[in-house]
């Protein structure tokens, strides 16, 4: 079966894959004001996470899962995240977790984000009262 192998400065995260994937992914997100002239969420620090994940394709309606072997791991500017595609056994593969609720710090980036985003939009949607 297809799996990942994924490094943090040449440190093992983990060995992703499942016999019974249909999607397998590898995401590296910095979110947050990345440039000088950056406007929008102009006070949220640059934030990297990586996320390994993937989905099930057993072919019963509804019965998919989504799989997280790691999810939001703190990254940093300067890090080396490596991926190797690899050809494993089902046994070589870490076992995933089912990916239910997010992470506290994903939730918390969420909630900044969405209030901010009421904040600089209240006076265009919210009726004055005098």
């Amino acid at each position: 079966m297809i799996g990942l192998e994924v490094h943090l400065n040449e440190r093992r995260l983990c060995t992703a894959g499942a016999d019974d994937l249909a999607v397998l992914s590898a995401i590296l997100t910095v979110g947050g004001a990345l440039g000088s002239k950056t406007v929008r969420n102009r006070r949220d620090a640059p934030t990297p996470t990586l996320h390994i994940g993937g989905m099930t394709g057993s072919g019963g309606a509804g019965s998919d899962l989504h799989l997280r072997w790691c999810r939001d791991a703190t990254v940093s500017v300067g890090d080396v995240v490596s991926l190797r595609l690899v050809d494993i056994e089902p046994v070589e593969a870490d076992a995933p977790a089912p990916d239910t609720a997010p992470s506290e710090d994903s939730e918390r980036r969420t909630f900044e984000r969405v209030k901010a985003q009421y904040f600089a939009l209240r006076d265009k949607y919210e009726a004055r009262e005098l």
